[in-house]
């Protein structure tokens, strides 16, 4: 649960920089795809029945971390939200 609290805090920080785009730089990072989902995997509440599967080739890029992220989070929760598969 703490483990989350510090992520959710860490996305709002994000949702904040995501306003200051084009207003504040921010700066490119190196970092492997998987890490990214992975991460925001960790962040979804996501019902037991649903099995998330990451494959380990995914690429090292360079990239705005925390846009990337925010992508990949929305991604995760509107597959959940809107499957109606479980």
């Amino acid at each position: 649960m703490q483990e989350r609290i510090v992520r959710m805090e860490g996305l709002l920080s994000d949702l904040l920089n995501y306003y200051r785009v084009g207003r504040v730089d921010v700066p490119a990072e190196k970092v492997t795809a998987a890490t990214l989902v992975e991460n925001s995997v960790a962040m979804v509440n996501k019902p037991k029945q649903i099995i998330i599967t990451i494959s380990p080739s995914l690429p090292e890029i360079t990239t705005q971390v925390s846009l990337l992220q925010q992508v990949f989070l929305n991604l995760l929760t509107n597959t959940i939200k809107y499957n109606n598969k479980y």
